[in-house]
């Protein structure tokens, strides 16, 4: 079954995309940060790296689809430089913004993105390129449609935050060692978890695989994939590193569809 056969063939259910995998910038392998969750009508996209450009040059990943929403896990430029792409995707689809502006930076996410995407540095006018833009409630437990809780990571160069989809699949990323997201991430079937370095102790403000591993274990996550990758890194390491303490680890690959099935 091809990565795209798989994820038409669960759209009753719940499909993870694999659209960025990698970190910082672009290679032949990965786009940056990026991943789909699909179900029936709706979509959530987990940060609007270079990797949403597949929903334009793939539109089959789209099809039928009604609304996206887009969850950013912080501003840096390589998770957010595709909202740029969004006049290019999904023609009449209501595209909804949502950011940890206040949460994060005590600015909302709307004076954020107007700064960044405002002449000169965008052609296209905001509005153009999405519906809405709101604040992510921390306190909450859905952002649109879905259901997803959210927590501030202050363990990065600027804070971002990480994701939890229902029982399915938690997201950390651009952050160093962070205890705190195994509680976030408890009992998922699957955890996406950055992995930017080797060795036992990470940086400041990214993780090793082994880390990611940590956090997989204590989880108890079913899964785990390292996102993020340095294009420079030699990813086998960081795979061979993470399976030493977590055996069900794979690497990211762009183009990946998982059924996940129903939350």
């Amino acid at each position: 079954m091809s990565d795209t056969d798989a994820g038409r063939s669960d759209r009753s259910g719940h499909v993870l995309h694999l659209l960025g995998t990698g970190g910082w910038m672009p290679s032949g392998q990965r786009e940056t940060s990026c991943f789909m969750i699909r179900r029936g009508t709706t979509v959530l996209i987990l940060d609007a790296g270079t990797g949403i450009r597949r929903l334009a040059t793939q539109p089959s990943l789209l099809e039928g689809v009604e609304r996206i929403d887009i969850a950013l896990s912080h501003f840096h430029l390589d998770h957010l430089v595709g909202l740029s792409y969004l006049d290019a995707i999904g023609t009449g689809i209501e595209k909804v913004v949502w950011g940890p502006g206040r949460a994060a930076y005590g600015v909302s996410t709307i004076d954020i993105l107007n700064r960044i995407l405002a002449p000169p540095f965008s052609s296209a006018a905001r509005q153009e390129l999405f519906t809405a833009v709101k604040d992510i409630d921390m306190a909450g437990e859905q952002i649109g449609p879905h259901p997803v809780t959210v927590r501030v990571q202050d363990r990065h160069t600027h804070p971002s935050v990480s994701f939890r989809y229902a029982d399915l699949v938690a997201y950390c990323t651009d952050t160093a060692f962070d205890a705190d997201n195994g509680g976030l991430a408890r009992g998922v079937r699957l955890l996406l978890h950055e992995a930017w370095l080797t060795g036992p102790t990470g940086s400041a403000s990214h993780s090793t695989a082994s880390e990611a591993a940590r956090v997989a274990l204590m989880a108890e996550a079913q899964a785990l994939i390292l996102v993020h990758l340095d294009p420079r890194a030699e990813h086998d390491l960081l795979l061979a590193e993470s399976r030493s303490l977590f055996t069900a680890t794979d690497l990211g690959r762009d183009g990946l569809a998982i059924p996940l099935g129903a939350s």
